[in-house]
C-alpha cells in the first residue's frame, strides 16, 4: 500500500521534475533542498553476535515555491525514507530499515543490529522526502570484533542427592577456548579443555558456583547455586526371635527407609564358628522381604547384618544378634507304664535321644543303650528314668519317667490225686504243689494242716472235696485253690442165706437165715420179713425162691440179693418116720390143720401141745392168719399115727408142715420125732 502510493508520488513528482527541468532547470536548484540528514547514532566498535542500537533522524526542507507550485503542502514536505544498509567484511549486505511507518517531517527511528562477523561494517544512508528529493548516501563504518564469550548453558539452581553422579557442560558464545569453574562441592572437578563439569555429590550443603568461558577477547561468567540433599536412610531391621533352640529356624525382617527410595538390601550372617555368610542381595520391591534362616552352625550368638542401599549407593548398616541355644532332646520311654509280677523282667526303649541315654531310676535301671531289661525282684512301686545327656549341639534332655506296679507273683498250686472214687472208711494221701508259703488245706473233706501232704479218711460214703491252696506272702500272693474230687462208696454186704437151698414136702415148713448184712435183711421170693430169718410153710410142691438182702444204710450200701432155691415134694407116705430138725419155736400140722408148740427146750425128746386150729380163711404158707382161740394144751404126748385128737381120715393127714416163728425157745435146737411129720 505504501509502496504504491509512495511510487505514485515520486513517479508524479519525477515527472514534474523533469518537466521543470525542461525548462527551468536552473531554478529548480534553487526553489527546492533536499532533505538533510540530522544525525545517525552507532557505535564505532562492536562485538560479534551482540546486537547494538543505531538511531537516525532527518528533516525535508521547505522550498520558497518561487516557481509558482506548492513544493510544501501534503506529504511533499516529509520524510518519507532513510534508507539505511549495511555492508560486511565479507561483502554481503543487508537493510537494516527503508520506509518509514509515517511520514512527518523531521522523521526518526531507532534500530537493533547484530553483526554476526569480525571486521569492517559501512552503514549507507539514503534519505528521500515527499517531493520526492534524495539525498545521501551517508557512509559511515564500524569495527566489529569478536567478544568475549558469554555462558549460554543453564545457569538454573542444582540440585542433588547426596552421593549422586552429576555432569555439568558449560557452553559460552563467541567461540570460548577454555572453561573454569568455582564454588564446586567437593568430588566434583571440571575439564578446562571442554567445559565439562563431573563428580559425585559426596558432601551435601549449599554451593556458590560461578561458571567461567574465555577466548582471546576476554572471559564470561555465570553464577548459580548447586545444594545437594543429605541421604536419609533408616535401618531398623530385626529377626522374629531373639534366642531360639538349635534345629529351629527363625526369620530375618531386613526393614528400613530411604529418601532417595531402596535400591537394594545385602544380608549377611555372621557365625559363631566362621565368618560372615552371605545371604544374597534383594532388590527394588524385593528389597525388604523376610528371609527364613535356620542356623547350621552350633550353638552360640548369630548376628544378622543388613546394609540398606539407596538409589545413589548411600547405605546404613544395622546388625542384630540372637542367641541359639543348644538343641533339645526330647525323649521318651515306652512303654509309659506297666505292671509285672515280682520276679519278672520288664523291656524299656527310648527315643529322640542324639548323645545316648542315662538310665535310672528306683528300679536300679543303669547303661547307656537305648533299650533297657529291668528285672523287679520284689513287689512294690518303682520308677524307670531315661535321658540323653548334653554333648555337641544339644543340651541335657527331659528326663523320661514311667512309674512299674510290682504285683506279688501268683502261685499256681495243683493237688495230687485230683480226683479219687474209694470206699467209706478208706483214707487217701494228697500231696500240693506250686506253693512258696506253706499250704492251707480244706474242703467238705474236713481236711486241715498246712503240709504239703495230707492223709485224709472218710468215713461216710458221699462226694467230698479237698482243697488246697497257698496263702499270700512276701513276693507271692494267694494262689488259686486247687480241688481233688472224691467219691466215697459205701463198704459192700456179701449177704448169703442158710440153708442157700432146701428140699420140704408139701406141707412142712423150712426156717432161712441171713448172714453177711449189716443192715438187717428184706426177705423176698417166697419169704417174707425183715428179720435174720424167716420160715416159709410150702402147702404146695414145687420149686421156689427164698431171697435175701441187707439195704444200704450207715457206711454200707445195699447187699447183693441172695437166692435159696426150694423144691417141696409131695410128703413122704405113712409109717414113714423121719427126724426133723427144728430151730426153736412152733410147728402145724397142715393135714390136722392145728398148731402145736413145743412144752419146753430141752434135748432130747419134745412134748409138743395143740395151740389152736386155723381159721377157714387160712392161705396155705402164711402162718400170720393163724386163729389162737385159746391156748388148750393138750398135756400130753403126741402117740405115733395121731395129730391130735382131732384127727381126720384124711388123705392128706400125712401131710404136716414145719413154720418156725420167733418165739419159743431162743433159738434151742430140739428133734421132733414119733408123728407124721416130714
Amino acid at each position: 500500500m505504501f509502496f504504491s502510493r509512495h511510487f505514485r508520488f515520486w513517479f508524479a513528482g519525477t515527472l514534474a521534475l523533469l518537466a521543470a527541468a525542461s525548462f527551468t532547470g536552473s531554478i529548480r536548484a534553487d526553489l527546492v533542498t533536499p532533505p538533510s540528514l540530522d544525525y545517525f547514532n552507532y557505535p564505532s566498535t562492536a562485538i560479534v553476535g551482540q546486537a547494538i542500537g543505531i538511531s537516525a533522524g532527518a528533516h525535508a526542507n521547505y522550498s520558497d515555491n518561487s516557481d509558482g507550485n506548492d513544493w510544501n503542502s501534503g506529504t511533499r514536505a516529509t520524510i518519507l525514507r532513510i534508507w539505511i544498509q549495511y555492508y560486511a567484511p565479507d561483502g554481503s549486505s543487508g537493510t537494516i530499515n527503508d520506509w518509514m511507518p509515517s511520514f512527518v517531517n523531521p522523521n526518526s527511528g531507532s534500530w537493533s543490529f547484530t553483526p554476526s562477523m569480525a571486521g569492517s561494517y559501512t552503514f549507507s544512508i539514503t534519505l528521500m522526502d515527499g517531493r520526492p528529493w534524495y539525498s545521501g548516501p551517508y557512509n559511515y563504518s564500524m569495527t566489529v570484533q569478536t567478544a568475549q564469550p558469554g555462558i549460554t548453558s543453564s545457569t538454573a539452581a542444582v540440585n542433588l542427592a547426596q552421593n549422586q553422579g552429576y555432569s555439568y557442560q558449560i557452553s559460552g558464545s563467541n567461540n570460548p577456548t577454555s572453561y573454569n569453574a568455582t564454588g564446586l562441592p567437593p568430588s566434583f572437578s571440571i575439564n578446562q579443555s571442554n567445559g565439562v563439569i563431573s563428580g559425585s555429590s559426596t558432601s551435601p550443603g549449599s554451593y556458590n558456583v560461578t561458571y567461567y568461558a574465555s577466548n582471546g577477547n576476554g572471559t564470561g561468567s555465570a553464577s548459580t547455586t548447586w545444594t545437594i540433599v543429605a541421604a536419609s536412610i533408616s535401618n531398623n531391621s530385626s529377626v522374629s526371635a531373639g534366642s531360639l533352640t538349635y534345629g529351629s529356624g527363625l526369620v530375618l525382617y531386613p526393614s528400613g527407609s530411604a529418601n532417595f527410595g531402596i535400591a537394594w538390601t545385602e544380608n549377611v550372617i555372621f557365625t559363631p564358628s566362621s565368618g560372615g555368610i552371605a545371604l544374597g542381595n534383594q532388590y527394588g520391591g524385593n528389597a525388604l522381604n523376610p528371609i527364613s534362616y535356620t542356623p547350621s552352625n552350633g550353638p552360640g550368638t548369630y548376628i544378622y547384618l543388613v546394609r540398606l542401599v539407596d538409589n545413589y549407593s548411600n547405605f546404613v548398616d544395622h546388625s542384630t544378634a540372637f542367641t541359639v541355644s543348644p538343641a533339645l532332646q526330647s525323649v521318651g520311654i515306652s512303654p509309659v507304664g506297666t505292671s509285672v509280677t515280682a520276679g519278672q523282667y520288664a523291656s524299656f526303649s527310648a527315643s529322640g535321644g542324639q548323645n545316648g541315654y542315662v538310665w535310672g531310676g528306683s528300679s536300679g535301671a543303669a547303661g547307656n543303650n537305648s533299650t533297657n531289661n529291668v528285672g523287679f525282684p520284689n513287689v512294690g512301686t518303682y520308677s524307670v528314668t531315661v535321658y540323653s545327656p548334653a554333648g555337641g549341639n544339644y543340651a541335657q534332655s527331659n528326663t523320661a519317667n514311667v512309674t512299674v506296679t510290682v504285683n506279688p507273683a501268683g502261685q499256681n498250686v495243683s493237688i495230687s490225686p485230683t480226683g479219687m472214687t474209694i470206699n467209706a472208711g478208706q483214707a487217701i494221701s494228697f500231696t500240693a504243689s506250686g506253693g512258696q508259703n506253706g499250704y492251707g488245706w480244706g474242703g467238705t473233706s474236713g481236711a486241715g494242716g498246712n503240709g504239703t501232704t495230707n492223709s485224709v479218711t472218710f468215713s461216710s460214703p458221699g462226694t467230698y472235696t479237698v482243697t488246697v491252696y497257698s496263702p499270700s506272702g512276701g513276693n507271692y500272693s494267694q494262689s488259686n485253690t486247687a480241688t481233688a474230687t472224691v467219691t466215697v462208696n459205701p463198704l459192700g454186704q456179701n449177704v448169703a442165706i442158710t440153708p442157700a437151698s432146701a428140699s420140704v414136702n408139701v406141707g412142712q415148713s423150712q426156717t432161712f437165715s441171713g448172714n453177711g448184712g449189716n443192715n438187717g435183711y428184706i426177705w423176698g421170693g417166697v419169704g417174707t420179713g425183715t428179720g435174720v430169718s424167716t420160715t416159709v410153710f410150702f402147702p404146695n410142691a414145687g420149686t421156689f425162691n427164698v431171697s435175701a438182702y441187707s439195704p444200704a444204710g450207715g457206711t454200707y450200701g445195699q447187699s447183693n440179693t441172695a437166692i435159696a432155691p426150694i423144691t417141696v415134694s409131695k410128703a413122704t407116705p405113712i409109717g414113714s418116720e423121719r427126724r426133723i430138725r427144728v430151730l426153736r419155736g412152733r410147728f402145724e400140722c397142715y393135714v390136722c390143720e392145728s398148731l402145736f408148740r413145743i412144752s419146753h427146750c430141752s434135748s432130747g425128746w419134745n412134748q409138743l401141745h395143740h395151740i389152736g386150729k386155723w381159721d377157714t380163711g387160712w392161705n396155705s404158707g402164711d402162718p400170720r392168719h393163724l386163729q389162737r382161740p385159746g391156748r388148750n394144751r393138750l398135756g400130753r404126748e403126741l402117740q405115733r399115727g395121731e395129730c391130735n385128737n382131732h384127727v381126720h381120715n384124711s388123705a392128706d393127714r400125712t401131710h404136716c408142715h414145719e413154720w418156725i416163728d420167733d418165739d419159743g425157745c431162743g433159738g434151742a435146737s430140739v428133734e421132733l420125732s414119733g408123728h407124721r411129720s416130714v
